[in-house]
């Protein structure tokens, strides 16, 4: 009966960490796609002080993914460069 048991956590335990390792697959593949403020503020030619601006302002789109690590959408900053050039 134990046996049985360990076994069925086993698995359990296996299905939980494959679900685990899939949702940090996601968020790295997302977090690779997504820009950091220095990466942002070197398309525009800009400051970082002035990318976190334009945050605040709502002209670019932020993800925080923890309270010190906050991401660019790339769409955001392709909208604000096409919106600058007209």
């Amino acid at each position: 009966m134990v046996a049985g048991r360990d076994s069925t956590m086993g698995a359990t335990v296996i299905k939980v960490e494959n679900t685990m390792n899939a949702t940090c697959n996601a968020a790295v593949e997302l977090s690779q796609r997504l820009l950091s403020v220095r990466e942002v503020a070197v398309r525009l030619g800009v400051c970082a002080d002035t990318v976190r601006d334009l945050i605040r302002r709502g002209r670019l789109v932020q993800v925080k993914l923890s309270p010190r690590c906050v991401r660019v959408d790339p769409v955001s900053v392709d909208r604000l460069i096409r919106e600058s050039s007209k």
